[in-house]
């Protein structure tokens, strides 16, 4: 005799882990002191997990909020007070055209006329769409900071040289520009020479603080210690002879 009744359902399919869950843990995001949660108003969840992932693994535990120009205000020597000799960065960058871009800076910002940095560093474009910019491997020049010449660019900036950075923000911090060419890089941030208007700057330090020792022979001031101001201008004094911008390879 054949059954009437009807057959029991077939369990649903389990569930996946979508794989946005399954990705590492972002960086614990804190203030300067390491010591209060803070948060990004230009680095999404998956921006900061994407960008931790190609750095060092020691330098994907905790990012330090070093500067927010929405706190600190559009102050060049709030900035060089806050991030020089820090460490490791992320630098981003909004403009009021809603563009998102930066670049990680392997080594401590150093003022003065001379580009520091390694090949780990990058640019990135966060909108409309996440893009990493890996060096190039053409040159050396990756990192530059410099503040109070008047024959050198004053600012901050990764890549290129002076009219050809791949990233440039005017020492007002209130404008900057991006080349089409930058042989820094392997592309540009944008397709062709691009000035903007910026909007908000972050600065978040990748790396926990060493301590440094108390009375370390440096007098603190906005834009720098009076060591490296003097430092600045002994080697601007050393290059006045041909007035060049120091870089290599360009």
């Amino acid at each position: 005799m054949s059954s009437s009744g009807a057959q029991p359902a077939a369990p649903p399919p389990a569930a996946e882990t979508a794989p946005s869950e399954l990705a590492e843990p972002r960086p614990a995001l804190t203030d300067e002191s390491g010591e209060h949660e803070a948060a990004s108003r230009l680095l999404s969840r998956g921006a900061i997990r994407a960008l931790s992932a190609r750095l060092p693994a020691e330098q994907r535990e905790r990012w330090r909020l070093l500067f927010n120009s929405t706190m600190h205000g559009q102050s060049f020597n709030r900035f060089l007070k806050h991030v020089l000799d820090k460490g490791p960065t992320i630098v981003a960058v909004r403009d009021t055209a809603g563009h998102a871009f930066g670049g990680y800076a392997p080594e401590a910002w150093k003022l003065g006329p001379k580009f520091c940095g390694g090949y780990s560093c990058f640019l990135f474009s966060l909108a409309p769409e996440l893009k990493i910019h890996a060096a190039s491997g053409a040159n050396r020049n990756f990192q530059y900071v410099n503040d109070g010449m008047e024959a050198l660019p004053n600012g901050v900036a990764f890549g290129g040289q002076h009219g050809h950075f791949g990233l440039w923000l005017h020492a007002g911090l209130d404008e900057g520009e991006s080349s089409g060419v930058c042989s820094s890089f392997e592309s540009p941030l944008f397709d062709a020479h691009t000035k903007f208007a910026v909007e908000s700057v972050e600065v978040w330090a990748t790396c926990v603080p060493t301590e440094r020792p108390s009375g370390d022979g440096a007098e603190a001031g906005e834009g720098g210690t009076v060591m490296q101001r003097k430092k600045v201008d002994k080697d601007f004094v050393a290059m006045a002879s041909n007035r060049t911008f120091a870089s290599d390879n360009l």
